[in-house]
């Protein structure tokens, strides 16, 4: 495919990760990573029971062929957490 170029694609990827000093913690960190997204499979029959995403805050607006919704207090939440994460693994 003409679409597709490795070395532009790359020179992005790095460009966003230029904050990590060498290969050694790119690795860590796409491993950590694929242990995030495994575990989160593994662990979705539980997770889908959590109430994200129904909280009070969130806007639902529902009409005959028309469905808004826009989670402000769970995406609130989600960005505390991830922040506390970031921050304890920083520490």
């Amino acid at each position: 495919m003409a679409f597709f170029n490795k070395n532009l694609l790359i020179k992005i990827v790095m460009c966003f990760l230029k904050d990590f000093k060498g290969k050694r913690n790119l690795q860590r960190t796409l491993i950590i990573i694929g242990i995030i997204i495994l575990l989160a499979g593994l662990l979705w029959p539980w997770l889908i029971k959590l109430p994200i995403g129904k909280l009070p805050g969130d806007i639902i607006i529902d009409k005959p062929n028309f469905k808004l919704y826009i989670p402000i207090t769970t995406m609130i939440i989600i960005s505390l957490l991830i922040t506390l994460i970031l921050w304890l693994f920083r520490k």
